[in-house]
């Protein structure tokens, strides 16, 4: 079941909750007036007047404090803000019924003679007291155990992202042309320059086993990331050549900060890919990275078109919206723009704080 699914069903058991249990309410509140010796007839307006109000202060309540999200709070926190929530509904609950609805012509003959007299209205308070509260704690814990599902299916998802970027990163950012690419340049070189091809392999080595190892972790610090993404240009070079020339900008107060794995390197990728190989003349790709109080920006500036960033189905920038969805929500977003001619920028922000 997906998360989707179960604020589905959470919706619907909120409904569904506040149809039968303020139903029930109704029929307390009856009780209490045949205990009364109030006849049924005379104590169903009262009844229903209550039962509407109280249906419409608790999902008020609802819609205005659900932007706070109450429910994630504990401790002192929660049983404050509960006890509060809970003595203003029973106020309101009192005021409308006994002050304002009185008012209404029509609903005049709904308080009878028992419903305002002191022992009416003592159980009519301790009733409410005791409704309100339990609507509290069943909201509250029917969030908690819907949250803590959600955050464990939240969690899975994440895990099964982290094995699919793995296995996406080996098809796609080391793809068999890559490697194949890489070795035939580095056959090249050692004739040429033994010394230059030792190196060569050692980073082609250290990029291969730093790849496999992406499934173990979701994120790990920008430095690590910078270094990844230079190894692959580096590499990448030595098959365009003069055709590729890249440049890194990067702010290293930020270097400890946590970034998703492959993020910038799937971004040097598809440029590289969608970008610089489609031009006979080659092209040049920009890293910068910036942040401030608010978060990181990353930004991977190319030669090239917006239209042959990526080819449809392909994995990428597509791959990267859902890693961000799936470690910081909403907070983190990627954007991709043509910024001037023949120039592609694809940018990203990250919170500092997940």
């Amino acid at each position: 079941m997906s998360v989707k699914d179960m604020q589905l069903n959470r919706s619907l058991a909120y409904w569904l909750s506040q149809f039968v249990g303020w139903i029930g309410w109704g029929l307390l509140v009856l009780g209490s007036s045949v205990l009364a010796n109030i006849p049924l007839l005379e104590s169903l307006p009262f009844t229903l007047t209550t039962v509407f109000t109280g249906f419409a202060l608790s999902h008020l309540f609802r819609q205005l404090f659900r932007p706070w999200r109450w429910t994630k709070y504990a401790g002192i926190r929660l049983v404050w803000l509960a006890f509060t929530g809970l003595w203003v509904l029973v106020g309101l609950m009192y005021l409308l019924v006994y002050l304002l609805f009185p008012l209404i012509p029509i609903s005049a003959f709904g308080l009878t003679p028992y419903w305002v007299s002191f022992q009416g209205k003592t159980v009519f308070v301790i009733a409410t007291i005791i409704a309100f509260g339990l609507w509290l704690f069943i909201y509250w814990a029917v969030h908690f155990v819907f949250g803590y599902s959600e955050s464990r299916v939240a969690q899975f998802q994440l895990e099964a992202g982290l094995k699919s970027a793995k296995l996406q990163a080996l098809e796609s950012q080391l793809n068999p042309h890559f490697l194949f690419n890489s070795l035939n340049s580095i056959g090249e070189l050692i004739g040429e320059n033994p010394t230059q091809a030792r190196y060569m392999v050692l980073r082609l080595s250290s990029l291969l086993r730093t790849t496999l190892q992406t499934g173990q972790t979701e994120t790990h610090p920008l430095e690590k990331e910078i270094n990844l993404a230079k190894t692959y240009l580096e590499l990448e070079s030595m098959r365009f050549e003069e055709r590729l020339r890249y440049g890194f900008d990067v702010d290293m107060r930020y270097q400890n900060v946590a970034v998703p794995v492959m993020l910038i390197m799937t971004l040097v990728e598809n440029s590289i890919k969608h970008g610089i190989n489609r031009h006979v003349q080659g092209g040049e790709v920009q890293v910068q990275v910036s942040g401030d109080e608010n978060g990181l920006q990353i930004t991977v500036t190319n030669t090239g078109n917006l239209e042959n960033t990526e080819r449809p189905g392909g994995v990428g920038l597509a791959n990267i919206r859902e890693r961000l969805r799936l470690i910081y929500g909403d907070q983190a977003w990627l954007s991709i723009q043509d910024i001037k001619p023949r120039r592609v920028q694809a940018m990203v922000f990250l919170p500092l704080k997940k």
